[in-house]
């Protein structure tokens, strides 16, 4: 016998689910619904399948092929026009020589078949329609029988007034290919609207069977919803992959529970997933395979297609998202929603109920979504933040990711250019950084490859060597990675170069040399050793004969090999010991009873500060100190950033010197002198090397030191503040400054008779930062206060 699956359907009531894909092949239980209904026509013993196509056709053949790996045959008939299901069923007509069922390919049923089939066999029927009970018919055609099981009456979706039977038409019909005499081909006909009436009227035998089972046409996205809660219930008898941990719990194969993972059943989690020991899976939750839940998520009542990226903190309650979803940390999906396929949702965004994301949109940090986005997007588009290009690591930045930035990277330089690519040393960076070294040699830069060393490494690296630019990979939080990128003074890129890196990647205008003149990869070697040998050679008898004992906390690959190194050449100088953060490093200090205590963060960048009596200094102290040691060092002018306190004029007073100012960005600052002889403030190390110099030559502890600084009083904090509104803010706030002093080199700083507050847009979050300096807590925490009643003001 034959069967013959209709399966051209769009699935608009799907929608975003269907946009790009067939409503058959939108997967129930992680397997295309078509897949289901083939597999029940097997168990029926019906394996030549004729399957019928209209909308995405090549998306069900190219799954399905021909039907050899279900152990079926299948022939397809591809719909140029639709035909309705009458009319596209007669397209098989050739092929139907005896009787055949007609099966929709897009519902959920476990119906016996057999026994239909033996039924209309018995009753000597033309067609047989199977049917079912529901408990609202509304939507449904509405069959009447006779005691005997014949069609007496159709009603297609009646109202209530109408609804004189429970009994429905489920779409599943068993024919006589005697059937297609009574209408011609080519033409649109409906089996319920037009050919079943027609043959009513002409008294054919029409009979109804009304089957036990399960039946659901899923015909929106929360029958879609309670169809996977049935499966779970055991409601419907189809297969479930994977094993069975308790009697409602299934896992797949290579999926990785960590012990403390909370999970409630009934549920169902597919293959090679990753839950973290603090993640949380509640009842009637179905996981596609590859999906990645984090620490501190949860998950209820969901349905998550494949590869869906669960962000730490995430709360997803009777939601369904599709492939490839990405929520980044703190997001909260309620219930109705549906997030299309490949969209990234930024961090701490809240997706009301209902509300509905086409695919492949990108939204802001912190976006309140109230209704359904299907045009557009809710995010500026754009590479670069304030750190770089980040994301989450192998989900946002993957490795045709980072190939395809090394790409745009390599077109911003002549051909047979040489670039130098780095690491921290995490494995996440160290396996990206592959991907992106590919694709700057596709574009004809030969790439330096420095290993695992530190950003301040890799700058003296480029220049150095005379490079034309760099690459460093770093991680910047738990599945977080960061890209920065420096041209050939060792500075990170001009806004105007980066804005080229991004047009180059969004545009995919890549140079594509012949395969000879494709670039080449080297290594370098001693380049720890050369860095130290800049940074303390000079200095390096006077140290040893100080008895000077300085306490360096660290972590990570890179930072490792550096400070190890610089102990071994000064063992009685320098004592390392790795931590993971700064909050032990006043103890440690202490413990080793050293005069001053430093803590690195892993690119060798950030540092955190604490004198001999392990007091934590902070970060305006420490700008006081390294402007200070400038001075000493004989500098007439110290160039600093828009952020760094005003207290730093008054120390170059005492020295007839001045400070300027410039934009609060790494390049910036080191755009006036670089280190080693510049402004150490993005070099732990380099700053190491000016506070132990300041020491030696005031003779003085730090501590003592601290009290000779003034000691300006600040306060930060932030707003939320839509994108769309920035730069009504900001011009609003320069508008409403009146006669006071501004300052316009990085936001706005505006200067009060008892201080000063700074308020600049973030460039990566829908937020303003608001930085607030004055001579007491009381005035400063007024600034702020001051200028937050602004901003609200100004966006209400």
């Amino acid at each position: 016998m034959k069967a013959v699956v209709m399966a051209g359907g769009k699935g608009t009531r799907l929608r975003p689910l269907s946009c790009d894909l067939p409503k058959p092949m939108v997967p129930i239980l992680n397997r295309p619904m078509l897949e289901h209904i083939l597999e029940l026509l097997k168990k029926h013993g019906i394996t030549d399948v004729i399957i019928t196509i209209c909308y995405l056709p090549e998306q069900i053949m190219a799954y399905f092929g021909d039907g050899s790996e279900w152990g079926m045959r299948i022939t397809y008939f591809i719909e140029e026009t639709p035909l309705g299901t009458a009319g596209s069923v007669h397209n098989a007509a050739e092929l139907l020589d005896e009787t055949f069922l007609v099966i929709s390919g897009d519902a959920l049923t476990d119906f016996d078949l057999t026994t239909a089939i033996r039924y209309h066999r018995e009753k000597k029927a033309l067609a047989t329609q199977i049917l079912t009970r529901v408990a609202v018919p509304l939507e449904y055609g509405v069959v009447i029988t006779d005691v005997n099981g014949r069609i007496r009456q159709f009603l297609e979706k009646p109202s209530w007034s109408e609804v004189f039977s429970d009994t429905v038409n489920t779409g599943i019909y068993v024919l006589e290919p005697r059937i297609f005499s009574f209408y011609e081909a080519g033409k649109e006909v409906d089996f319920s609207k037009d050919l079943f009436p027609y043959l009513l009227k002409k008294g054919e035998p029409l009979f109804g069977y009304i089957a036990d089972g399960y039946w659901s046409d899923i015909g929106n996205l929360e029958q879609y919803r309670l169809s996977h809660f049935d499966l779970l219930d055991g409601k419907v008898g189809i297969r479930f992959d994977g094993r069975r941990l308790a009697d409602d719990i299934w896992i797949g194969s290579g999926t990785i529970i960590e012990p403390g993972a909370t999970l409630k059943g009934p549920c169902y989690i597919g293959r090679n997933c990753y839950i973290s020991s603090t993640a949380a899976i509640g009842e009637y939750t179905i996981i596609g395979d590859n999906c990645t839940i984090q620490a501190q998520a949860g998950v209820k009542r969901s349905v998550l297609w494949r590869n869906v990226y669960v962000g730490r903190g995430c709360e997803v309650k009777g939601a369904i998202l599709a492939d490839r979803v990405v929520l980044k940390q703190d997001c909260q999906v309620l219930e109705g929603a549906v997030v299309g396929k490949g969209s990234t949702i930024g961090r701490g965004v809240l997706i009301k109920p209902n509300v509905q994301i086409w695919p492949d949109k990108r939204l802001t940090d912190r976006l309140v979504l109230t209704s359904s986005l299907v045009w557009g997007s809710c995010s500026p588009q754009h590479l670069f933040g304030d750190s770089g290009v980040s994301g989450t690591a192998n989900v946002e930045i993957t490795p045709e990711f980072a190939a395809k930035l090394g790409a745009a990277f390599g077109c911003l330089f002549a051909p047979r250019s040489k670039v130098a690519v780095a690491t921290d040393g995490g494995k996440a960076a160290r396996v990206l950084k592959r991907a992106a070294i590919s694709g700057l040699l596709s574009s004809g830069v030969s790439v330096a490859d420095l290993g695992s060393v530190t950003a301040p490494v890799l700058r003296q690296t480029i220049t150095a060597r005379g490079l034309s630019g760099g690459l460093f990979l770093r991680l910047a939080g738990a599945d977080q990675l960061s890209i920065d990128f420096y041209d050939q003074s060792g500075l990170p890129l001009a806004k105007g170069v980066r804005r080229n890196l991004e047009n180059l990647f969004f545009r995919e205008d890549f140079a594509r040399p012949a395969p000879e003149k494709m670039g080449e990869l080297y290594y370098l070697a001693g380049l720890n050793e050369r860095y130290l040998e800049t940074l303390f050679a000079s200095s390096a008898e006077r140290w040893l004969g100080s008895h000077l004992r300085v306490f360096i906390g660290y972590t990570g690959k890179a930072l490792s090999e550096l400070v190890q190194l610089l102990a071994q050449q000064a063992p009685t100088v320098f004592v390392g010991r790795e931590l993971a953060d700064s909050r032990e490093l006043g103890r440690e200090t202490l413990a080793a009873r050293a005069d001053l205590g430093l803590w690195i963060e892993p690119t060798g960048v950030a540092f955190k500060l604490v004198d001999e009596t392990g007091l934590l200094w902070r970060e305006e102290m420490v700008w006081n100190l390294l402007v200070y040691g400038m001075f000493l060092r004989g500098r007439r002018q110290v160039t600093v950033p828009i952020t760094a306190p005003g207290s730093v004029e008054k120390i170059a007073a005492k020295f007839g010197a001045t400070v300027q100012r410039c934009k609060a960005d790494q390049r910036s600052v080191l755009l006036s002198e670089p280190p080693p002889l510049g402004l150490p403030a993005y070099d732990g190390l380099a700053a190491l090397a000016l506070v132990v110099e300041v020491m030696l030559r005031t003779g003085l502890p730090l501590s003592a030191l601290r009290e000779d600084f003034p000691v300006p009083v600040r306060k930060t904090t932030n707003v939320h503040c839509a994108w769309e509104y920035k730069g009504k803010v900001m011009r609003s706030l320069l508008e409403t400054a009146g006669q006071q002093r501004v300052q316009l080199l990085d936001g706005v700083k505006v200067f009060h008779q008892h201080g000063w507050a700074l308020v600049w847009p973030d460039a990566e979050e829908p937020l303003f930062h608001i930085l607030s300096e004055a001579e007491t807590l009381e005035e400063a925490d007024a600034l702020t206060k001051m200028y937050l009643a602004k901003i609200s003001q100004i966006i209400s």
